[in-house]
């Protein structure tokens, strides 16, 4: 169940981290701006009001009600940031947060009014005093009608943001299912023709394909725990990529040459898993399998500024020669999962690579160390 807290005048909101005394505090202070405006505003009553006084008294009259606005809002907001939270959490009821809210008020009123009073008479011998009650009766109310304005304010503002928390919180768990979604796509393809290369040695080579079973046990174990994950080592996304080679080398034999280049330093940077598989897969098949003399397939891993840069690379026919004519399924989906993970900071280019073949380009932003 979602905890909740009060904000700063006590409105409860569900899903919002709690501030610290302090942090209300912080709050209060930013409603501080309402001290000015209030003296200001009793200022132009009192003038208009009373025939007493002469608009020549303004600023005297200003001044006198600038010293008790801040008097009685200081009050007012340090008891709501240091006296408000220890009522509450002994009672979290409704009845305790609308008594928080009369503590608050008759603590301003009246120790505020009282602190007012005693500054007056010592800063000027004209201050020769109000009428209390008068005082006691102004001040509540204006505290009164100010406290329920901040606390409607606040919710209204804490409504708004739990709205935003809920929609980003929707948004991340269909974003978060559209990527298992993609990765669960990519998994069986990988998984169902690493078996296609064991089913073929089993007759052949019973040994081999035993080995070979070892190294696909690795590589089903990275493609379970990979897809439970949304990062992995670049490291280990390395590793299984060269036990697949590995694999792949022993069903093609000599037909088959590789190489995995990884710029030192890069090893403990996140990748998402099983985004170079593919990839490898492709090259293997377009550039290499349909090909009686076999070809080469490397891949590498450099860092360009604040980029890193996945390479795969065949020497194979090229891109639209190959005899396997696919779906681009792969390569879609692996923009689509880059998309989803980075937005517009990664990026996947295919074209024809130096030696002729095929060239997979894989830009992204490079991501604090995995644990």
């Amino acid at each position: 169940m979602a905890q909740q807290h009060d904000d700063y005048c006590g409105t409860v909101h569900p899903n919002l981290p709690a501030p610290g005394r302090w942090g209300r505090l912080r709050r209060g202070l930013r409603e501080i701006w309402l001290i000015p405006v209030v003296a200001l505003f009793l200022t132009t009553i009192f003038v208009a009001s009373d025939n007493m006084l002469s608009f020549k008294q303004a600023p005297w009259v200003l001044w006198i009600n600038l010293v008790v606005s801040t008097c009685i809002g200081g009050t007012l907001i340090a008891t709501y940031a240091w006296v408000a939270p220890w009522i509450r959490k002994r009672s979290t009821s409704r009845v305790a947060r609308v008594g928080t809210h009369v503590v608050a008020i008759a603590c301003a009123v009246f120790g505020g009014s009282e602190l007012a009073i005693r500054l007056l008479q010592l800063a000027s011998p004209r201050y020769l005093g109000v009428s209390r009650l008068s005082l006691y009766m102004i001040s509540g109310a204006v505290c009164t009608t100010i406290v329920l304005l901040v606390r409607a304010y606040e919710r209204i503002v804490g409504r708004a943001r739990e709205t935003e928390l809920r929609e980003a919180q929707a948004r991340r768990g269909m974003l978060t299912a559209q990527l298992e979604a993609l990765q669960a796509r990519t998994n069986p393809h990988f998984l169902f023709n690493s078996l296609n290369a064991v089913a073929s040695l089993i007759e052949e080579d019973p040994k081999r394909a035993e080995a070979m079973l070892e190294r696909l046990a690795s590589l089903f174990r990275y493609a379970l725990e990979g897809s439970r994950r949304q990062h992995v080592p670049l490291r280990d996304e390395m590793a299984a990529v060269r036990t697949y080679l590995a694999v792949e080398a022993e069903r093609f034999g000599a037909r088959l040459t590789s190489s995995v280049d990884v710029e030192a330093g890069l090893e403990d940077l996140a990748v998402p898993p099983l985004v170079l598989q593919p990839l490898v897969e492709n090259a293997v098949l377009h550039g290499i399998a349909a090909r009686r003399e076999g070809g080469r397939v490397d891949v590498s891993a450099r860092r360009e500024n604040a980029t890193l840069v996945l390479t795969v690379e065949d020497d194979g026919p090229g891109p639209g020669a190959s005899l396997h004519q696919g779906t681009r399924t792969a390569l879609d989906d692996l923009r689509q999962r880059l998309e989803l993970a980075y937005g517009a900071a990664a990026t996947l280019v295919s074209g024809t690579g130096e030696n002729g073949g095929c060239r997979v380009r894989l830009s992204i932003p490079i991501v604090a160390p995995t644990d």
